[in-house]
C-alpha cells in the first residue's frame, strides 16, 4: 500500500502548490459524474454463506486456501505472484503476495514535522495500511462540497482522488471483510462481472491482492458461496512471498 500513500502525498503538494482546493474539490466532482466506482462504499460481507468446507487445501508461496475446484495447475509465476488454475472453471491470480507494511506514523513523525499531512489525512487513516485504504474507500463524491474548512475540503478530495486508482475493480460493488487470520476489501459483485478483487491484509498489515475469476469459457459463474469459502480459508503465513510450486 506504499503506493496508495505515495498518491496521497502527491495529490496534497499538488492540491497546495498548484491548485485552489475549491477548483481541485469542482475537478474531481465532475470527474466523478462517470465513474459508478467511487459512489461506492464497502459494505460489510457476511462470510457465513460459503460454499463446501470440504475441499482440497491449496498452498502457493506461503498463502493457503481451501478449494472444492480440483487440483491447482501454475500457469505462470512472476517475482510478486503467479496465476493458477482449475481445469476450465477458476482462475486466482496472485497479483501481489505479502507486501510489506510501510509504517505512515514513522513516516510522517520523522518527515512531517509540522504536521500537515497528517491533519490532511487524519488519524484514523494512520493506524494501519488496512485503515488507510478503509478510509480512502469510504470516500464519496457526496463528501466533495464546499467548506470554509479549508484543510478539510482538500481531505475530502484527495481520498476520493486516490479512490479513482484504488477501487478501479468496484464498480458494482465493495465490500469489507473480517476473519480470525485476515481483514480486507472485495471489489466486485461476481453476479455483476466475471472476476472481483480482493485487497488482503494479515497479520502483519502485509497487503496480498488476489483476483478471483472464471477461466476463459466456464459454463458457471463464479459465485459468492465460493468466495467466501475462500476468504474464510485464507492464511498468509509469516514467509509468504518466497517463490514455491503450488500444490497439496
Amino acid at each position: 500500500m506504499g503506493w496508495l500513500f505515495g498518491i496521497l502525498v502527491l495529490l496534497a503538494l499538488v492540491v497546495y502548490y498548484y491548485l485552489p482546493a475549491t477548483e481541485y474539490l469542482y475537478l474531481v466532482r465532475n470527474e466523478a459524474k462517470n465513474r459508478p466506482e467511487l459512489w461506492q462504499v464497502p459494505q460489510s460481507l457476511p462470510l457465513e454463506n460459503h460454499g463446501p468446507t470440504m475441499g482440497k487445501q491449496i498452498s502457493f508461496r506461503g498463502v493457503t486456501f481451501l478449494t472444492s475446484w480440483g487440483d491447482a495447475k501454475l500457469v505462470r509465476e512472476f517475482p510478486k505472484g503467479g496465476l493458477l488454475t482449475f481445469g476450465e472453471s477458476r482462475s486466482v491470480l496472485f497479483f501481489l503476495i505479502a507486501e510489506p507494511a510501510v509504517n505512515y506514523r514513522t513516516l510522517t513523525l520523522n518527515y512531517d514535522k509540522n504536521g500537515a499531512l497528517r491533519r490532511l489525512t487524519g488519524e484514523p487513516a494512520m493506524k494501519s495500511n488496512f485503515d488507510l485504504e478503509r478510509e480512502v474507500l469510504n470516500s464519496s463524491p457526496r463528501d466533495l462540497v464546499f467548506s470554509f474548512n479549508r484543510t478539510r475540503m482538500i481531505h475530502q478530495t484527495m481520498f476520493v482522488s486516490a479512490k479513482l486508482v484504488d477501487a478501479a475493480r468496484g464498480q458494482t460493488g465493495i465490500y469489507e471483510f473480517r476473519t480470525d487470520r485476515v481483514r480486507g476489501f472485495q471489489k466486485g459483485n461476481p453476479e455483476k462481472t466475471d472476476s472481483v478483487v480482493l485487497d488482503v491484509y494479515d497479520s502483519n498489515d502485509r497487503l496480498t491482492t488476489i483476483i478471483l475469476g472464471k477461466w476463459k469459457n466456464a459454463t458457471t459463474f463464479l459465485t459468492q458461496a465460493e468466495i467466501n469459502t475462500f476468504i474464510e480459508s485464507l492464511d498468509i503465513d509469516q514467509d509468504a512471498g518466497a517463490p514455491k510450486a503450488a500444490g497439496k
